[in-house]
């Protein structure tokens, strides 16, 4: 009989050495894949992050394309961006007044009815640059009169001049 516990005992000892081996290999194998788990995550931001700005890159050159398949590429989206959005802001103060203000030039304030001259004067530059770059210029305007007539004459002068008219 006493052999028989002696084996029994030791296999008992042999059991409980393997349990606490696994034990410890199962913990070691969870730590590593937690470590594996976090870096996964992280490389998961990382890649969500990046297909976001890719995602926006995407619609800005649809845009891109499709104004350049149509014609119609405005000057400040044109790579070298040297023209603002807007070259500048017609404000109409009366029948036969306006004040036109452009981007580090000033304000030209004239009390005499709007021409195409004035605007061919004020942005000589942004009309070479639109012509060699085959591109538009956009210009606000803004009526502080009660005439929509008023309004309809300028646009139609800025248009006559191959500038595109943006409400203020």
């Amino acid at each position: 009989m006493r052999r028989r516990r002696a084996g029994s005992e030791a296999m008992l000892f042999s059991l409980s050495e393997f349990a606490f081996l696994f034990f410890f290999l199962a913990v070691a194998g969870v730590t590593v894949l937690y470590g594996r788990q976090q870096e996964l995550d992280r490389v998961i931001r990382r890649q969500d992050e990046r297909i976001r700005v890719l995602d926006e890159e995407v619609v800005f050159l649809n845009e891109l394309l499709e104004e350049v398949r149509y014609g119609v590429v405005p000057c400040w989206r044109r790579p070298e961006r040297a023209v603002p959005p807007v070259v500048g802001v017609l404000t109409l103060r009366g029948e036969a007044a306006f004040d036109l203000a452009y981007p580090g030039s000033g304000v030209l304030r004239s009390d005499e009815t709007l021409e195409a001259r004035h605007l061919g004067v004020v942005f000589a530059w942004e009309f070479a640059y639109a012509r060699d770059n085959n591109c538009y210029l956009r210009l606000e305007v803004r009526n502080e009169t009660d005439s929509f007539e008023l309004y309809r004459e300028a646009a139609a002068t800025i248009r006559s001049t191959g500038m595109v008219v943006v409400n203020g």
